[in-house]
């Protein structure tokens, strides 16, 4: 089943992030089974949104490239959090990603696959990559990839936004917005900065 991983590197600096990517020698493209990958800072340090193929090839490369090169340049374990997809949609190449968030919604599988279906199928202009499915915590998550904060902006705006209200849901979701400045992605010419 593929899988959207955020992992939180509390403290982490963009400095440590490249040189973690320079010793994985990936020549700017995700490794077998990994098909996205987008970084950037937080107000806490240094985040990394990932989309795998599976969890186990997501683990297999973490524990072989990730963690001894992390621990390497100084960065603490990541807090994780492991979505599990119900579904995976992308429009264009990764590196065309400036903008991730994180949502959280208080939806269910058949409510979210009836408003997907009516309000971004196919996806909206400006999305590059879209997934959706059960959090940790057993909430749905929806993390996209968007080519601009106005594009995510004016599609929440015109369709997001009327369909929560038609289904009585109130007030905005959680999102954790993420300024993209780092990128790799299967076929990319380098990382995206």
């Amino acid at each position: 089943m593929a899988v959207a991983i955020v992992m939180d590197f509390p403290g982490g600096t963009r400095e440590q992030y490249d040189q973690v990517v320079e010793k994985m020698d990936l020549g700017g493209q995700m490794p077998d089974g990994g098909l996205h990958h987008s970084a950037g800072a937080t107000g806490e340090g240094w985040r990394v949104v990932d989309v795998w193929e599976s969890m186990d090839k997501f683990q297999r490369f973490a524990e072989a490239k990730i963690r001894p090169h992390s621990a390497e340049v100084g960065l603490p374990e990541p807090r994780m959090r492991v979505v599990e997809l119900h579904n995976h949609e992308a429009a264009g190449p990764n590196a065309d990603v400036k903008l991730v968030h994180v949502l959280q919604i208080p939806l269910d599988e058949a409510s979210y696959d009836e408003t997907h279906a009516k309000i971004a199928d196919p996806l909206p202009d400006g999305a590059v990559w879209h997934t959706a499915g059960r959090g940790p915590d057993g909430g749905w998550y929806i993390i996209d990839g968007w080519a601009s904060r106005e594009a995510r902006d004016r599609f929440t705006a015109e369709r997001v936004g009327p369909a929560m209200a038609e289904r009585g849901l109130q007030g905005p979701p959680e999102i954790e917005d993420l300024d993209v400045q780092a990128t790799l992605s299967a076929g990319a010419q380098g990382v995206q900065t």
